[in-house]
């Protein structure tokens, strides 16, 4: 399920320091709730992965190229409908 466009993608893969923003964006979306915005900003971006799989926004293939590939490709599998 695509909860960003390409355009949202690529501002974010530009971003310095990215994962605070990526958060708050996901949680306006309500893709993360209060509880999970805190866990995750405490285990960090494998426990982020790893969410967004369970919550089927991303695929187990998007989900095992994210932690092998990093945040580039996160962002992009964000940006398009899961396969």
């Amino acid at each position: 399920m695509a909860v960003m466009t390409k355009q949202q993608a690529k501002k974010f893969i530009e971003m310095d320091d990215y994962f605070i923003d990526l958060l708050d964006f996901l949680k306006e979306k309500k893709v993360l709730d209060q509880d999970n915005y805190r866990r995750i900003l405490l285990c960090g971006y494998e426990f982020l992965v790893n969410y967004l799989k369970e919550k089927k926004v991303i695929s187990e293939r998007d989900a095992q190229k994210s932690m092998q590939e990093g945040y580039t490709y996160l962002v992009n599998a964000l940006a398009r409908e899961s396969t």
